[in-house]
């Protein structure tokens, strides 16, 4: 579960600009301890869309998030995580993934939380 809190709250690479300090929740994020990416830049409110992730073992894992809630806070759902392309024996990286929790967007700062704990994201 803190693998797929870790790549589902990888932090902004870069802040925002123009003198404003936030950044949509609909960016491209960055972990702050791993340097894992998460690209939620083509994600929408309620909507199902299938997104890539990697843990740290750097398997590919397709899975669909649902997020719902509004830019500075919310919830999470990631489910139906498999590893493309398919392989079983390293499969169970990627359903480790599946995991539902709350988020908060603050001052270009992603953090998820789950039962696993909190990661943050820039």
């Amino acid at each position: 579960m803190r693998g797929l809190i870790a790549v589902v709250v990888l932090a902004l690479a870069g802040c925002g600009g123009g003198g404003d300090d936030s950044k949509g929740l609909f960016s491209l994020w960055t972990n702050t301890t791993t340097g894992a990416n998460i690209d939620l830049r083509n994600e929408q409110f309620g909507s199902g869309n299938v997104i890539a992730l990697y843990p740290p073992s750097a398997v590919e894992c397709l899975c669909y998030l649902a997020i719902i809630g509004d830019e500075s806070a919310g919830s999470y759902a990631i489910t139906g995580c498999i590893v493309s392309p398919y392989d079983s024996r390293t499969d169970g990286q990627c359903k480790a993934l599946n995991s539902t929790g709350n988020y908060t967007n603050s001052s270009s700062i992603l953090t998820l939380s789950s039962r696993a704990g909190s990661t943050t994201y820039r």
